[in-house]
């Protein structure tokens, strides 16, 4: 009893559920500080008008998942190349 909430607490297991077929599914779980915190694991990025290639798109989700974001500033910079 009390192993669910009905709010997000950083203290407690995530539940997730993996449908596979009609009435089959794997189930785990993750801890609150070691999973994505975007829906689906994947980070929704707009592409820029004026980007050269879909590759900005992946450069710019490999800054979201290895640099933190108060770190942007001080590690990326106008005129880095990749």
């Amino acid at each position: 009893a009390g192993v669910l909430t009905n709010y997000e607490t950083p203290k407690r297991p995530v539940v997730h559920v993996f449908l596979i077929a009609p009435g089959c599914c794997y189930t785990g779980y993750s801890y609150s500080n070691n999973n994505s915190p975007f829906y689906m694991g994947i980070p929704l990025l707009k592409f820029p008008s004026d980007a050269p290639s879909r590759s900005t798109l992946k450069l710019e989700e490999a800054f979201h998942v290895f640099i933190p974001a108060d770190e942007w500033d001080e590690r990326l910079a106008n005129g880095m190349y990749a």
